[in-house]
């Protein structure tokens, strides 16, 4: 059951930056994750396109959607990393704890390293 949930939620976890706000309590958003798919990158993309996705439970039961697209053909941004944390609400719904985009660039201080701010 568990697998099934963490599917959807990776499915789901490009729209839920979309408009989606910290605190918001939201029902499983299937025409989201049709969405979603068409985010994931194209084998014969340009560049060396990948995709990583980690889903686990949190010490406090909540469920953590990490997901990275990395190898973007830009001189500057090698990537982009989402991060939602979702609270399991008793009607089966969701509530976002957190949500966070990070950037992954090639220049700057600190280069090829996670950052909040966008790339240079």
């Amino acid at each position: 059951m568990f697998r099934l949930a963490a599917a959807c939620l990776f499915l789901a976890a490009p729209a839920l930056a979309n408009g989606t706000e910290v605190g918001q309590i939201i029902d499983w958003p299937m025409p989201s994750i049709l969405n979603g798919v068409s985010t994931l990158p194209a084998p014969d993309a340009e560049g060396r396109p990948h995709m990583a996705l980690v889903i686990r439970r949190d010490n406090s039961g909540n469920i953590v959607v990490q997901y990275a697209n990395t190898g973007y053909a830009d001189d500057s941004v090698d990537g982009e990393r989402k991060t939602h944390v979702l609270e399991p609400q008793a009607d089966g719904r969701y509530k976002v704890l957190e949500s966070k985009t990070e950037y992954r660039c090639r220049r700057g201080e600190t280069p090829m390293t996670w950052q909040s701010a966008p790339c240079p």
